[in-house]
C-alpha cells in the first residue's frame, strides 16, 4: 500500500480490506457497524466517532470510494486499466476517443475504466474543444491545456508559419495560407492566446498576430 497508514488507520484498512474482498460495495452506513463489531471482536478500543473519522479520511483520501467494491491499492492490477492509466501518464491530454483508437480497446472498457481512475483519484479530466482530455492528478491543469494545443496539428501549423513570419499576420492571412477554415483558425488562436503563446496588436486598421518565441521555448523545455 502506498499511502502511509497510522497505527489505528492500519488497523481499521484491514477491516475494510476483509470487508471489501467478501464482495461487498462501500456503504458508510454499512460498514461502520461492521469495523465496530471487529474492534470489539478483538478488544481494540478505538470508539464509532474514531471509526467514522478514520473511514472518512480514507474516502477524502480516495483509498476507498463509496459504492465500489475496491481499494485504491487494486485499482492498478486489472491489465487493460494499467495499460489506459500509463497511456494517459505519458500523453497527457490524451482524450476518449484518442485511447479507444490507440489502445484498440472497446469504448465502454475504456470509458468504465477510465471512470475507476478519476474516482480513485490517479487521473483528473477537462473539457477543451468539446474533447474531454485526460492527465495524470498530479499535473497543473493550465500546464495540460498547453501540451494539448502545442500538440495539436493545426496549432503546430499556426506557430510554425508565426514564428517564420515574425512581423506578424492577420487571421484573413493565416486562414488563406494556412488553408484552414476562418472560424477554425479563429478557435485556435483564441487557444494559444489564452495559453500566452501568442499575441495580438492593432496596426492602423488590422489586427497582427504575434508568436512569443519565448514563452514557447520556455514551455517546450519544461
Amino acid at each position: 500500500m502506498t499511502t502511509k497508514l497510522i497505527e489505528k488507520e492500519e488497523k481499521i484498512y484491514k477491516i475494510v480490506q476483509e470487508y471489501l474482498n467478501q464482495n461487498r460495495y462501500m456503504q458508510l452506513n454499512e460498514i461502520i457497524p461492521y469495523v465496530k463489531a471487529k474492534l470489539a471482536k478483538k478488544k481494540i478500543n478505538i470508539n464509532e466517532t474514531g471509526i467514522i473519522s478514520i473511514l472518512s479520511s480514507f474516502i477524502k483520501r480516495n483509498i476507498i470510494v463509496e459504492g465500489s467494491k475496491l481499494l485504491k491499492e487494486d485499482v492498478l492490477k486489472v491489465e487493460k486499466r494499467y495499460i489506459i492509466y500509463k497511456y494517459i501518464i505519458e500523453n497527457p491530454g490524451a482524450y476518449y476517443y484518442d485511447l479507444v483508437k490507440n489502445l484498440n480497446i472497446s469504448s465502454h472498457v475504456v470509458r468504465w475504466h477510465l471512470n475507476i481512475l478519476d474516482l480513485f483519484g490517479f487521473i483528473d479530466h477537462i473539457k477543451i474543444d468539446n474533447h474531454e482530455i485526460y492527465f495524470d492528478k498530479n499535473l497543473d491543469p493550465d500546464k495540460v491545456i498547453a501540451i494539448y494545443y502545442i500538440s495539436n496539428e493545426k496549432c503546430k501549423n499556426i506557430i510554425d508559419y508565426l514564428r517564420i513570419n515574425d512581423h506578424g499576420i492577420t487571421k484573413t492571412k493565416l486562414s488563406k495560407n494556412l488553408s484552414m477554415h476562418l472560424n477554425t483558425i479563429s478557435k485556435y488562436l483564441e487557444g494559444l492566446e489564452k495559453i500566452n503563446l501568442i499575441v495580438k496588436k492593432k496596426l492602423s486598421n488590422k489586427t497582427l498576430y504575434f508568436l512569443k518565441y519565448e514563452n514557447l521555448m520556455s514551455l517546450l523545455s519544461k
